[in-house]
């Protein structure tokens, strides 16, 4: 099913121009009169500066109060709030537990000091590992744990993904950048904490965070991700597509399928496995093929594969409810990665059976190599199709590669639609480009 021009040209549009709308900036301010620490963090756009200048007495202070608290630069975390009347900054017991709380920890990540009540511990209800989406049972963040997989990594242990910030003198400097750092506004009412990097890990100084207005650039990419895609039928004109630079493009072919009687809405989802071996797409048996929801920051969706989800509750706690709110800053952490119609919203099964539009928390699209996507009834959670991802910048070359016909979906006997979509969409690509060179 090709698209009209105005509807691709539109289409377009909105992938160009939604990664570089106005975001906000905060930033929690460090004045040199009240501790000796003057600059401030700032967070905007996916991007952490760090810009402090520590006086000598402070130093000499945190030295003497713990020994060797600077021998190795600082490490440095979101909390989990400030329990303070205004974000001033604060200094050394002023910055306890009490006032800032444990690492802000909303994927589940599970390091030694997360303040996320279901992370393992002594408290009742809780069964999370450290870094579960390893497979091991410690917390293992570094800069290599996280860039291979991010999901590792509390969000707020920001030295654990980027290094522990040293000393240059008196000052303390970094920028550093990443597609699935917090925006601004995720910070309202979180605060930054500085901790000696000895092993006693002493709290040094702290600040809340303001939000102001901040900034057009863009939001980081996955420029070391291939764009991924999968398709839903034969001739490749269904399809999810997930691209490294946050845009997205859903078509479920919503004319091609057959809908059981009550299906409701129609959900997007990401799955753990694809075990067809004779094509790349199903529009029967899906639920054969596609294994369990994907679920590597423990949300416990419906149909979750994590060890640590028991009938739909987080390590079995029977009031648990999985909520996917992706318009609320902060809550927006909560949302599966892999729920795409939960964060995107969901398809009427009654319209043009589209999504198109940016995330600025794209899923990690490393992690999608051997993984599926169901289509789904809202209300009876039967899977109407379903397809194996494969990196999108191979199809240009290979087409959609099925491997010949199944009762599940016939295999493309004719490539010449395939073809024809791939040149009609590169000739939009170029008409696309001459479009925003000349205006």
């Amino acid at each position: 099913m090709f698209k009209t021009f105005s509807s691709l040209v539109s289409s377009a549009l909105i992938a160009y121009t939604a990664n570089g709308q106005t975001e906000s900036m905060a930033t929690a301010t460090f004045m040199n009169d009240r501790n000796g620490v003057d600059g401030t963090v700032t967070v905007a756009s996916g991007m952490l500066e760090i810009s402090l200048e520590v006086s000598n007495e402070t130093l000499e202070l945190l030295n003497s109060n713990s020994a060797d608290c600077t021998t190795n630069g600082f490490k440095y975390h979101i909390h989990e709030f400030y329990n303070y009347n205004s974000t001033y900054d604060r200094f050394y017991s002023e910055c306890g537990g009490s006032y800032t709380g444990g690492h802000w920890d909303p994927w589940l990540a599970c390091g030694s000091a997360t303040g996320n009540d279901y992370c393992l511990s002594s408290n009742d209800g809780s069964c999370v590992t450290g870094s579960s989406v390893l497979g091991g049972t410690s917390y293992d963040c570094d800069t290599d744990s996280f860039n291979s997989n991010p999901y590792a990594c509390e969000v707020g242990d920001w030295s654990g993904k980027y290094g522990a910030v040293m000393l240059d003198g008196n000052m303390l400097t970094l920028s550093v950048s990443s597609p699935y750092e917090v925006s601004a506004e995720d910070l309202v009412g979180l605060s930054v904490v500085f901790h000696c990097s000895n092993s006693a890990g002493t709290r040094a100084f702290c600040a809340g965070f303001d939000v102001t207005d901040g900034t057009d650039d863009d939001r980081p990419t996955q420029t070391d991700n291939n764009d991924m895609v999968a398709y839903l039928n034969d001739d490749s004109s269904a399809m999810v597509l997930l691209s490294n630079d946050g845009t997205y493009s859903i078509d479920v072919g919503l004319s091609g399928l057959t809908l059981p009687t009550g299906c409701g809405d129609l959900l997007v989802r990401i799955y753990n496995d694809w075990t067809l071996t004779t094509d790349n797409y199903a529009t029967s048996e899906c639920d054969s093929y596609i294994g369990d929801f994907y679920d590597p920051t423990v949300t416990c969706a419906y149909g979750s594969d994590n060890e640590f989800c028991f009938d739909n509750n987080l390590c079995n706690v029977t009031n648990y409810n999985y909520t996917c709110d992706f318009n609320e800053y902060g809550d927006r952490f909560l949302c599966a990665p892999g729920d795409l119609t939960g964060k995107y919203g969901s398809i009427s099964s009654t319209g043009d059976g589209t999504l198109i539009g940016y995330d600025p928390l794209m899923i990690d699209l490393s992690q999608l190599a051997d993984l599926s996507v169901a289509v789904q009834c809202s209300e009876t959670w039967e899977t109407v199709a379903c397809g194996s991802f494969q990196q999108y910048n191979t199809m240009e070359t290979t087409g959609n590669m099925n491997m010949g016909s199944t009762e599940n979906g016939g295999g493309n006997e004719d490539d010449s639609a395939f073809s024809i979509t791939i040149q009609f969409g590169t000739i939009m690509v170029f008409l696309f480009s001459i479009f925003v060179t000349i205006f």
